[in-house]
């Protein structure tokens, strides 16, 4: 069984698996995989970037790199078409190594990844744009990062998630009681034995 989470930055969706998934579900947080990606493939992304992005550790520095790609479309383009295939390929690896256990992927892009194919059950995390700016503030506290952040993701989810069949909403921000009735599919989903409610 793998069940996908997604949503747009700020809308809670890391935070609802780490809360809510049960210990037998292994959980691919795929941010991970694009951090593994930059070691891994370091030497192409140099080649394209240039020793600019390293910082004195010989590392490439994420804040650096993610200034340069922000800023421009087509070096975003750049670096997802060096690290994509490798994070795409890894989680395919992992999910194969154990087609009987419960897996969840964690992925803001997992439509945009084409990872969804991967999953049996989809849930999107939704929040108000509001809420969604004020968490990623209190996270990033930098206002022109944080508007960067969402402008990056505008759109990504319009028509890919709403014409996805197996896609559940799940509202992540209303009062609690509300909230709990909300949540509700996705925990049957998590405790169900073979990962169905």
């Amino acid at each position: 069984m793998v069940v996908g989470v997604v949503g747009s930055a700020g809308a809670g969706k890391s935070h609802l698996v780490q809360t809510y998934t049960p210990d037998h579900w292994h959980i691919i947080n795929l941010d991970q995989f694009g951090h593994r990606a930059l070691i891994e493939k370091i030497d192409d992304i140099i080649r394209v970037f240039g020793k600019d992005i390293l910082n004195k550790e010989g590392q490439i520095d994420r804040r650096r790199l993610a200034k340069i790609v922000f800023e421009s479309q087509e070096k975003k383009i750049s670096l997802e078409r060096i690290v994509h295939p490798y994070m795409v390929a890894e989680v395919e690896k992992l999910v194969a190594s154990s087609p009987s256990a419960s897996w969840l992927i964690d992925a803001a892009l997992l439509f945009y990844m084409h990872l969804d194919r991967l999953c049996d059950k989809i849930f999107f995390i939704k929040a108000p744009l509001v809420v969604r700016f004020y968490r990623l503030l209190k996270r990033e506290k930098n206002v022109h990062r944080v508007l960067s952040l969402l402008s990056t993701q505008r759109g990504l989810f319009s028509q890919i998630a709403i014409n996805h069949s197996d896609v559940e909403y799940v509202c992540w921000y209303i009062r609690k009681k509300s909230q709990e009735r909300s949540i509700e599919p996705f925990i049957r989903c998590m405790r169900a034995n073979n990962g169905i409610a």
